[in-house]
């Protein structure tokens, strides 16, 4: 290795050549172009590239009113978009209004009388024929709450579900 650096001095030093870092260049300003023509030369640009080239030919089989009906289609699509992003937008700045909640009212410490108040008793309140009635109610509802209304001793069969249908 030491013989080759002796021979050749330069291959440890670069050379001001290999040193140069390739600089992007710069175009010269243009005039003052105006707006529109500014535009327009967006516009071919982009009339122009690749993709609007293989869209338009995608789009060369459809008749003129068939493009244009497309083109009102897409665009009214992208106005709602846009119009429910912004909206979306909007109601998440919006500051939320507290939702009002019941609240429970205090109650009196004096409870509500479950019956009303007995004034003048009829005078059917104290009829023997009113009191027997009353009371063949009472025994009639004691023994239908005594009474076993399942039935358990009219439970169908249990079904053997295990057939063999082979002679």
């Amino acid at each position: 290795m030491e013989n080759q650096n002796q021979t050749n001095p330069n291959l440890n030093t670069p050379s001001p050549e290999a040193t140069k870092v390739p600089q992007p260049q710069m175009q010269p300003p243009q005039a003052n172009i105006s707006l529109p023509a500014k535009l327009s030369q967006i516009f071919n640009k982009f009339k122009s590239s690749p993709f609007m080239v293989g869209l338009s030919s995608k789009f060369a089989v459809f008749t003129p009113q068939q493009r244009r009906l497309f083109k009102i289609t897409g665009g009214i699509f992208i106005f709602a978009l846009v119009l429910i992003i912004i909206g979306s937008i909007v109601k998440s700045l919006r500051p939320q209004t507290p939702v009002a909640s019941p609240t429970s009212t205090p109650t009196s410490s004096t409870p509500f009388p479950t019956t009303p108040p007995i004034g003048k008793p009829s005078i059917y309140a104290t009829d023997s024929a009113v009191l027997k009635i009353e009371s063949d109610i009472k025994d009639l509802g004691g023994k239908l709450e005594g009474t076993d209304l399942e039935e358990s001793n009219l439970r169908p069969p249990d079904i053997n579900f295990y057939v063999s249908f082979t002679e």
